[in-house]
C-alpha cells in the first residue's frame, strides 16, 4: 500500500511539473505575441503588422530543459562579432554556462 501511495505521489508531482512547464512556456510565448501585435511596441512594419497572427513556435519539449552551472567571467575581453551584414558589434563575455545534453 505504501509503495502504491508513493507511486501515485511521484506520478502526480511529475505531471504537475510538466503542466507547470507547459503553462510557463505558453504564457511567455503569449506575452511575446502581445508585444509583437501591439503597434506601440511591435518591431513589425505596418504592412507586416496588418497580417500578423502570431509567431510560429515548436511545441514545448521538456527533453531540452537542462540544468546548467553559471561561471561569471570578470573583466572579459571585448571582441567583435561578424554578422550577416558588414556591421561588427563589440561584445564582452559576461559568463559561461556549462551543461550536458543526453
Amino acid at each position: 500500500m505504501r509503495i502504491l501511495l508513493l507511486f501515485i505521489a511521484c506520478a502526480t508531482a511529475l505531471c504537475s511539473k510538466a503542466q507547470d512547464y507547459n503553462q510557463h512556456i505558453t504564457s511567455y510565448r503569449d506575452s511575446i505575441n502581445r508585444v509583437m501585435a501591439d503597434p506601440t511596441t511591435s518591431i513589425l512594419s505596418k504592412e507586416l503588422l496588418n497580417g500578423f497572427q502570431g509567431l510560429k513556435f515548436y511545441a514545448p519539449d521538456e527533453e531540452w530543459v537542462v540544468n546548467a552551472q553559471f561561471q561569471r567571467i570578470k573583466d572579459g575581453k571585448v571582441f567583435k562579432m561578424k554578422t550577416t551584414t558588414t556591421r561588427e558589434p563589440a561584445y564582452r563575455p559576461y559568463g559561461k554556462l556549462t551543461f550536458e545534453k543526453n
